[in-house]
């Protein structure tokens, strides 16, 4: 055929593949640039609503945690947005956002509560427990005291 021998239609063909690969790797830094720019703006509000939260009390705390997360659910969207198909940019994206934006004052706080609560909840279970177990030896063997029951019950429980 015409098309297979002639160098004009290769070049052709070759020129319109590269200008292709142009235009995606075009888009591509266009939609990594408005990221950037969303993602200093967002940045910029965050340290204006961290200085905000050190001047407030603990109510605000919260107010401005959900804030954050409105925030960073709406750089989620725009990032949907400008990345289109492309799961190559989401990806890139999604690392460098990674925890970075999530790391906060006001989830610390939280994560420490969290865990507080639950070691308080294991010692007061561990305590139920062992008093369970003492009055179980109690009510097993009538001669014997808290104490010694209370000791029986400990090195059972270990």
């Amino acid at each position: 055929m015409l098309a297979e021998k002639s160098e004009v239609i290769d070049e052709a063909v070759g020129q319109i593949y590269k200008i292709t690969r142009d235009e995606i790797l075009r888009q591509k830094m266009e939609a990594r640039e408005e990221y950037y720019r969303i993602e200093r703006t967002n940045q910029r509000l965050m340290e204006e609503k961290d200085k905000a939260l050190e001047e407030k009390d603990n109510e605000a705390l919260i107010e401005n945690d959900g804030e954050k997360r409105a925030i960073l659910d709406l750089s989620k969207k725009v990032l949907n947005k400008l990345s289109g198909r492309s799961d190559m940019i989401k990806k890139e994206v999604e690392a460098i956002m990674g925890g970075k934006i999530l790391d906060y004052e006001a989830k610390d706080i939280l994560n420490q509560g969290i865990s507080l609560g639950k070691a308080e909840g294991k010692a007061e279970e561990k305590a139920e427990t062992l008093e369970r177990v003492t009055k179980n030896y109690m009510e097993m063997d009538p001669t014997l005291t808290v104490e010694e029951a209370r000791e029986k019950a400990r090195m059972i429980l270990k």
